[in-house]
């Protein structure tokens, strides 16, 4: 939510620092930098497809829910094939030394079942904390 609301520069920090302090109170296992770094791409690519500006956007408005979709599902196609199959099956085969192939053919089905789950709940999402936003952080 913070990549739609906050922006590319918000939603990176935030999934970066979320990964890190997520590491350092729930440890399971020793912190490794790559995932943080996967996750900090992650809030980019949605930051930068997702983001209303308010100055720019009509938040409120329902009509783009076709074009506002599409950016959705590009960013959850880049987040999910580049990052969560390509890029972290990379820091997988460095930690666990896993032959790297196996490691994405097992990746790619998970994915792929979660594509069309992340799109719907992302869409969702977004329609039920619009009004909020708008009372709460939009108001002049």
């Amino acid at each position: 939510m913070a990549a739609i609301w906050l922006g590319p520069k918000y939603s990176t920090l935030i999934a970066a620092l979320g990964d890190f302090i997520g590491a350092i109170l729930f440890p399971f296992g020793t912190y490794f930098l790559g995932f943080t770094i996967s996750n900090a791409i992650s809030g980019l690519i949605y930051g930068i497809f997702l983001y209303k500006n308010p100055q720019k956007d009509n938040v409120c408005d329902d009509s783009n829910n076709g074009k506002w979709i599409l950016k959705l599902s590009i960013s959850s196609v880049l987040v999910l094939g580049i990052v969560n199959i390509f890029i972290t099956s990379i820091w997988l085969h460095i930690l666990y030394q896993k032959a790297y192939f196996v490691i994405i053919a097992t990746r790619v089905t998970t994915q792929l079942i979660m594509l069309p789950i992340q799109v719907i709940v992302i869409f969702w999402l977004e329609k039920f904390t619009r009004p909020f936003v708008q009372k709460y952080l939009l108001e002049d």
